[in-house]
């Protein structure tokens, strides 16, 4: 049989020490078959690995790790910071090994224990819960496992089970880890048939708003906004003139690589004698009718 401990040991700093410890063998069968065996060493050493990992990263104040043939001790003794991950922790192996003691009671004996430093005699309500249910060690073995689906023979499925409540332990449990903090509360569906809810007398009914259609613009209307934006205020003035330079020499700079502009400039250039990038002089020539010779 496995004899197994969890000792909670409370010091007058308000930290509680724990020491949770497994010795002998379950005997539940052959060595490498024994399912017993292979839970609760399961839960144990999870339970050294995060004791020790939270060690080496100096998130606990002592964390301890001892083993040998057929026993395994762990101790700790969390920080005020980490006094509810530790207490996760153990409460997690505490709540499999009662269940497997409940499930195995050949196999496995749990003693819980809790003392005070100064001697006091704990309240009883202050004593960790012990939760009960067993365990089935076969619920993923081929055939195993109470939920199983209906097969071909056309047998029905289970009708669906209703979620029990937490108990106290699972309770503490899951607002540490975060899953019943900020769950918002769904609100009942309004039935047909039944009243209305009517404000209390004092309270003001809640009056729904019309939404406001939004009428689409025409482009006139959107040209005079823009330009009324622009024009009226300051604060964009600067930076549409700054984008309507950008838009005038990208035009200016499209134009002349544009090939019929490059070729225009050079008939015109071979025509009037002009330098075909002085756009000025080549538009003075024309202007004046100035030709190169009388052959034009």
């Amino acid at each position: 049989m496995i004899e197994a401990s969890v000792m909670r040991t409370v010091w007058n700093d308000g930290k509680t020490g724990y020491e949770v410890k497994a010795k002998g063998h379950a005997g539940a069968g052959k060595y490498g078959q024994d399912i017993v065996c292979a839970a609760v060493s399961c839960l144990m050493q999870t339970l050294a690995n995060e004791v020790e990992e939270a060690a080496r990263a100096g998130l606990v104040a002592l964390g301890a790790v001892a083993h040998g043939e057929g026993w395994m001790r762990v101790e700790v003794t969390p920080t005020h910071k980490s006094c509810d991950m530790v207490e996760a922790w153990v409460e997690l192996v505490q709540d499999g090994l009662d269940a497997l003691a409940e499930s195995y009671p050949e196999n496995v004996e749990l003693v819980v224990n809790m003392v005070f430093a100064d001697g006091k005699e704990p309240d009883p309500a202050q004593l960790p819960d012990i939760v009960d249910g067993k365990m089935n060690l076969q619920y993923f073995a081929e055939g195993g496992g109470d939920g199983a689906a209906a097969g071909e023979g056309g047998a029905e499925a289970a009708p669906a089970v209703q979620e029990p409540a937490l108990r106290p332990a699972q309770e503490r449990l899951a607002r540490r880890s975060g899953a019943l903090r900020g769950k918002p509360t769904e609100q009942p569906p309004q039935l047909s048939g039944q009243p209305e809810t009517k404000p209390q007398e004092g309270e003001k009914p809640t009056e729904e708003k019309p939404q406001e259609q939004k009428v689409e613009k025409t482009p006139e209307e959107k040209r005079k906004a823009f330009g009324a934006l622009v024009r009226d205020s300051g604060e964009y003035s600067d930076i549409f003139n700054e984008v309507m330079q950008q838009a005038i020499i990208k035009a200016g700079e499209a134009v002349h690589a544009d090939p019929k502009a490059a070729a225009l400039r050079q008939a015109l250039s071979e025509a009037y004698g002009i330098d075909g990038e002085d756009v000025d002089g080549l538009i003075e020539a024309v202007k004046n009718g100035k030709v190169k010779d009388d052959a034009y």
